[in-house]
């Protein structure tokens, strides 16, 4: 605007300038000044705008900066009254614990004897003081009748050389005696800071934490200090005889200490439990291990092919992280944890792997079900619950994926409660899934229903909301599983010396050989220990050369750094190393024998039983493929996904391909004649050595690989359809 307004009153002063001096040098220098006038007020309101321009952008931003503030100001202050208010709840529940509402009666009752022998002890420390008040008193009585008759004498003889030294040499035992005095009160100071370092201890300790240790440690400190006290009144009769009746709330003491004895080795009987084994079953992607990495902070999903589960796991959970997880939501779900811990197993979803989900819920004693809640119950799900049904294990449901809700807005390790609670834009779309979920679970039998919202777990299974992303539902999972268990199964998973231990899985480790991945429930194992398992051909003898165990919250099928045991005690994960296992068979029975006839004994109860399982699988007549895998959980469900697809199987084998390995099945071939189909070797998550490669290639014998097992099916079928192609 202001450019086409300059050019026009450009041209009017051309023409003004004309009109005026006509084209002469007057009319030129008027027009030159004319515009010279106007670019200086152009400029003038340039410079104008750009100031107000400056100055609406200085406020514009002091605006945005005192909202700011006034944000944060607002924010602080609620998060000071949110701390007030934790701080407050705090003091009151320490309040109420100090006086004892949480106890139990048989608390209350040992607080009420613990403060009994408190106010004994104060009594006997008062008795004492009084006792020594008294000494003191009639000491100094004494010194002063004596030193009445040495003053005057002093005064009525001065000059008596004799008398001063009397005089002299007694002030100088007064002073001794004094010393001896003050000295005794030290003692006794002494005496009664080491009274109160054994009750003070004893009182602020909680009575719902004193364990047995502590009960034995305070005895012993008690009957110690009857034992001082006692030689302490032993001297008193000589220097006060009318004291020594005192000596009898002393001989109370020691009569107490054999009762808490007694109650000690009972308790030692009851807290002595083990580890409960749990189960994660579910569907195919539903987020089982998605789950287990957020309480182990692991990315254990990431690193499987496909991002599916195909070996079974175990994974340890100690007491610290449960409390961790159950502190977090303390005032929602309030759980004392008595266990030790979980050892968690973790199966796989894919329906191929329905011998490894069997295996892994027959070792369990509670299950943690997981179900997508955007698509309900799936086929692996129903599968899994039928397992559950079928060998009566107590579970509990994690309704997985609640993040995928419109607008959900989570919170990093929240209790599900209160997330759902918060994210009130969210609950139509939630209950309404949550609603279908439950129909479902009502069509297979089962009562469902949120876990804060079930009065009676015995009639209905809880469901507790979860997101394996933002771990919101994890603490309320893991805390209402250890409620359920120790309401529940107190009695079963009280420890017991016998040993039952099962084989989990069998794989080929790095520098140990073939290894068994073992579930020791009870008992100990041993290095150097005999134990008889399972296998292919017959029950295998062997001897224990190394136990390894993975360090706490990792993973046992990951390979990482192992610890080694001289000894293990269930319930744990263990990998034996042992010579022979190459045929144990996963799912067996592990034996341990300490003398020949045990030997035979088990070796009679492993049998042929559980072999004669894989041995249905191979052809009896040696025809079809060779199958190689790094597991025998793997080789399993390629074995049960051949069988269905109607291939026959040759022969079978674990760890990577050797020579000997091609050699069996060229001399399968041979049976074979114009089979070209059967000439083949599918290897599951294992490769061929050089001289095995070069055999295979001499040959023409077709290798198949895959980390997959389905991928492997679907390549054997390709290549039979073009067998029968070009025949």
């Amino acid at each position: 605007e202001m450019c086409i307004r300059d050019r026009y009153m450009g041209l009017f002063v051309d023409i003004m300038s004309s009109k005026k001096g006509g084209k002469g040098k007057k009319g030129a220098k008027g027009g030159q000044a004319m515009m010279a006038k106007l670019a200086a007020a152009r400029a003038a309101e340039h410079k104008k705008r750009e100031e107000q321009l400056i100055i609406d952008e200085a406020e514009r931003k002091a605006e945005e900066e005192r909202k700011r503030k006034e944000k944060e100001e607002e924010e602080r202050i609620r998060q000071e009254e949110k701390q007030k208010e934790i701080e407050v709840a705090r003091a009151e529940y320490l309040r109420r614990k100090a006086e004892g509402d949480f106890l139990s009666e048989k608390e209350k009752l040992k607080r009420a004897k613990d403060e009994q022998a408190r106010q004994e002890l104060l009594k006997q420390i008062k008795s004492q003081e009084s006792a020594a008040a008294n000494r003191k008193d009639n000491k100094k009585e004494h010194y002063k009748k004596k030193k009445k008759p040495v003053k005057v004498e002093a005064e009525e003889a001065k000059d008596v050389p004799e008398e001063s030294k009397t005089e002299h040499e007694e002030k100088k035992e007064e002073k001794e005696e004094e010393e001896q005095v003050d000295v005794d009160w030290e003692e006794l100071a002494e005496n009664t800071d080491r009274i109160d370092a054994i009750i003070k201890p004893k009182l602020s300790m909680d009575l719902t934490e004193i364990t047995t240790d502590n009960l034995s440690n305070t005895e012993g400190n008690e009957a110690k200090e009857s034992e001082v006290k006692e030689e302490e009144t032993k001297e008193e009769p000589t220097k006060l005889p009318e004291k020594a009746p005192e000596k009898a709330p002393e001989k109370e003491a020691p009569k107490k200490q054999p009762a808490p004895k007694k109650e000690s080795k009972e308790e030692r009987k009851k807290v002595e439990v083990r580890a409960p084994i749990l189960c994660v079953l579910g569907h195919v992607d539903t987020g089982k291990t998605k789950i287990l990495d957020k309480i182990r902070k692991t990315k254990v999903q990431e690193g499987e092919v496909g991002g599916i589960t195909q070996q079974i796991g175990a994974t340890l959970f100690p007491r610290e992280t449960l409390e961790e997880h159950a502190n977090s939501i303390k005032g929602i779900l309030d759980v004392k944890i008595k266990i030790p811990g979980f050892l968690v197993i973790d199966t796989p979803g894919h329906e191929s792997f329905s011998n490894l989900r069997n295996r892994g819920s027959t070792l369990c004693d509670f299950a943690i079900l997981i179900v997508d809640i955007m698509h309900g119950l799936e086929n692996q799900t129903v599968e899994s619950l039928n397992i559950l049904k079928k060998y009566k294990i107590p579970f509990v449901v994690a309704l997985n994926k609640i993040d995928r809700c419109y607008d959900w807005k989570g919170i990093e390790y929240a209790s599900s409660k209160a997330s759902y609670e918060r994210n009130t834009q969210c609950q139509q779309q939630f209950n309404t899934l949550m609603n279908k979920v439950i129909l479902q679970f009502a069509e297979q039998e089962v009562n469902a229903c949120l876990y804060w919202k079930n009065d009676d777990p015995e009639s209905f299974v809880s469901m507790v909301p979860t997101s394996a992303i933002t771990g919101e539902g994890i603490p309320d999972l893991l805390t209402y599983t250890v409620k359920r268990i120790q309401e529940t199964l107190a009695r079963k998973i009280i420890y017991q010396p016998k040993l039952v231990c099962t084989v989990m899985e069998v794989k080929v480790l790095e520098g140990y050989g073939v290894t068994c991945d073992v579930i020791l429930v009870t008992g100990e194992l041993h290095v150097n220990d005999m134990i008889i398992l399972s296998g292919f051909e017959g029950p295998i003898v062997a001897t224990v050369r190394a136990l390894l165990t993975p360090k706490p919250l990792k993973e046992m099928r990951v390979k990482g750094e192992y610890v080694h045991h001289e000894s293990v005690r269930g319930t744990i994960g263990v990998k034996v190393c042992a010579p022979g296992l190459e045929d144990a068979l996963a799912g067996s029975p592990l034996y341990c024998a300490h003398n020949e006839e045990e030997v035979e004994e088990y070796k009679r109860e492993a049998g042929e039983e559980l072999a004669a399982m894989i041995r249905k699988y191979i052809s009896k007549h040696g025809e079809g493929i060779y199958v190689q895998s790094s597991t025998l959980g793997s080789l399993e469900a390629l074995l049960e996904l051949l069988k269905s697809n109607k291939i026959p199987v040759s022969g079978i084998g674990l760890g990577p391909l050797y020579k000997k390995h091609i050699l069996k099945v060229m001399k399968a071939s041979e049976k074979k004649g114009d089979r070209e189909e059967y000439a083949t070797i599918l290897a599951f998550e294992v490769e061929p050595d050089k001289e095995a490669d070069e055999l295979i290639k001499k040959n023409s014998i077709k290798l198949f690989k895959a980390s997959v097992v389905y991928h492997l099916i679907d390549s054997y079928k390709k290549h039979a359809d073009e067998c029968l192609y070009s025949l």
